[in-house]
């Protein structure tokens, strides 16, 4: 496995960026990223540039000890609780003693609660606007789960304007205006003929394909899945806080606590302020969040 090598940033901290999805954060944050090594969750290279595309279920191609910090952001839910270990595990091997993780993730508890309250005001009252919300919640908690295409139950609904868009904006933040707008499920996968001429086009794909064609050639068919387990969008487990500081735990970090989305024991972090809603005010996504250091 070739070793990749961590920008430096001010005072020669390193610090690792991890996501799975939301280019548009990326490119509105893109500037303040630059001094993080940025990590996507995927099989392939797409976009945006300067970012390496990994599989987390893998080893993490760093040395020991190379980074002071880390922002995983939503995703360790896209990953089974075993993969989500051995994650966590290799964070603390790239992380120094001392290094602060910063961990958000959907929280299993808060949307179980919300659902049993959207259930309640449904019984007490079954008009429209609380049929509506009921509907959502019950879709949240399961659809990313064991949903078949990309999208799934939730956006069928706002096909359907079965929804309270402040409800959602509330709850989802920025995400919402991401999540509503076109997923690749509405468009069709790239013909062959054109992923080959894309490839060709490209000098860095060019010396992969006559580097190894059969594997290339395993990585174009696999660019044209929309399968949501096979491009990491389906959730594979939930997490609440107590069962993510145990994780956390027994992945080598201690002095767990939560935080907060504006404030972080990451070192600069007021100079990043990497979970702040473009509007300025509330976080981009909502999102339980919890620090730890590593021992």
């Amino acid at each position: 496995m070739r070793r990749l090598e961590p920008v430096a940033g001010r005072e020669g901290r390193r610090r690792l960026h991890v996501w799975r999805c939301g280019d548009p954060y990326f490119a509105e944050r893109a500037e303040r990223l630059r001094e993080w090594t940025c990590v996507r969750f995927s099989h392939w290279p797409s976009s945006p540039p300067g970012v390496h595309h990994l599989d987390l279920r893998q080893p993490l191609p760093f040395a020991d000890g190379v980074f002071d910090d880390a922002f995983t952001q939503r995703v360790i839910e896209h990953l089974s609780p075993e993969d989500a270990a051995g994650f966590l595990r290799e964070l603390a091997r790239v992380l120094l003693p001392g290094a602060v993780l910063r961990l958000s993730f959907p929280d299993l508890e808060e949307i179980a609660r919300a659902y049993l309250a959207a259930l309640d005001a449904a019984l007490r009252d079954p008009s429209d606007a609380n049929l509506v919300r009921h509907e959502w919640r019950s879709a949240e908690l399961f659809d990313p789960l064991v949903r078949t295409r990309s999208g799934g139950r939730m956006r069928e609904l706002i096909l359907e304007q079965r929804f309270d868009i402040e409800d959602l904006r509330e709850r989802f933040g920025d995400a919402f205006e991401i999540f509503a707008g076109t997923p690749a499920i509405d468009r069709p996968p790239p013909t062959a003929l054109r992923q080959w001429l894309g490839a060709i086009r490209s000098p860095r794909r060019l010396l992969r394909m006559l580097a190894g064609p059969r594997r290339f050639a395993r990585d174009l068919r696999a660019r044209r899945t929309v399968d949501p387990r096979e491009t990491f969008e389906s959730h594979e487990w939930m997490w609440d806080s107590e069962s993510a500081r145990k994780l956390l735990e027994d992945a080598g970090f201690g002095e767990v606590r939560a935080a907060s989305w504006d404030a972080s024991a990451i070192a600069g972090w007021e100079r990043f302020d990497l979970d702040r809603s473009r509007s300025g005010v509330g976080p981009w996504e909502p999102a339980t969040i919890l620090e730890a250091v590593r021992r």
